[in-house]
């Protein structure tokens, strides 16, 4: 294991926000099959994790009957493994396309499970920042739903009547507060943490980022706007009947860990592109 040395430096350089946008779906996609076959593993259990909470809760199916505060926090409860294991997936699959593309690491099969030092710190980076957003978001469609958030917030819902586009109008909310907020300072966090940066990823990806934040701000948002309507896709088929409900959910996390994947791809060209290739021959990273 060779010594690796900090990232002295940002480029000076400007950093284009659809070129940036393009080739980080096209990196995305010389690495289909290693994300396909992450994405496929990690569905299924997360899959058979939530199909298992409903048969023996049936919170889900409660809270359709009967929509209250305490349905609402139980069926939340009972959500929370899946959501832990759709973190841990989509850390894992993360960390795969970003060594894939910024060291040419050649995914492995251990990837599916592999869980290191590097891992533990990439998810509890993912806790960090993802789970407030979720919560927030989470709380903020029970207020709705409830009738206790204020008259204008719910008279705007009302005025999209279908569900699955209320549901999407909130989750770009969410996404626009989140390229505001977090991706200018600490989006680079990630990269950095996946590479095996040594020192705190948070203060480098601060530094890193100071004269492009703008910039990362704006493909932090462009590039979720195909993927927030695709991810609720599945929704809008059909009236929730039989087996339809864990069909829809099943093809949304899948969908949700490709949009994952393909995010990782964008900021590691950002990454590339911030730094110029300046880590390059300097992170020897022991698996």
């Amino acid at each position: 294991m060779t010594t690796a040395q900090p990232i002295a430096k940002a480029s000076g350089e400007s950093l284009s926000v659809l070129g940036t946008i393009l080739q980080g779906y096209r990196a995305a996609a010389r690495q289909a099959g290693s994300i396909l076959i992450l994405a496929i593993v990690w569905t299924a259990v997360a899959a058979g994790t939530g199909y298992l909470a409903e048969e023996l809760t049936h919170s889900r199916s409660d809270l359709w009957a009967h929509y209250s505060l305490g349905a609402a926090i139980r069926n939340e409860a009972v959500e929370i493994p899946e959501y832990a294991e759709l973190l841990l997936a989509a850390s894992l699959i993360e960390i795969a396309i970003y060594r894939a593309i910024i060291l040419a690491d050649v995914p492995r099969w251990n990837a599916v499970w592999r869980i290191g030092r590097r891992e533990m710190r990439y998810f509890a980076l993912t806790i960090l920042f993802w789970v407030p957003i979720h919560v927030g978001r989470r709380a903020f469609v029970i207020a709705v739903n409830l009738g206790a958030a204020p008259i204008l917030v719910q008279h705007t819902i009302a005025a999209i009547a279908v569900p699955v586009l209320q549901a999407i109008s909130i989750s770009m909310i969410a996404h626009l507060l989140d390229s505001i907020a977090l991706i200018p300072f600490f989006g680079l966090a990630f990269p950095l943490v996946a590479i095996g940066a040594p020192g705190g990823a948070l203060r480098q990806s601060m530094r890193l980022s100071r004269t492009h934040r703008t910039r990362l701000a704006t493909i932090g948002f462009l590039y979720g706007l195909p993927l927030i309507p695709l991810v609720y896709a599945p929704y809008l088929a059909g009236p929730i009947t039989g087996a339809l409900p864990i069909l829809q959910s099943t093809a949304a996390t899948f969908l949700s860990l490709l949009a994952s994947a393909l995010e990782a791809a964008v900021f590691a060209v950002a990454f590339q592109r911030v730094t110029a290739h300046l880590h390059k021959g300097t992170y020897d990273v022991f698996d």
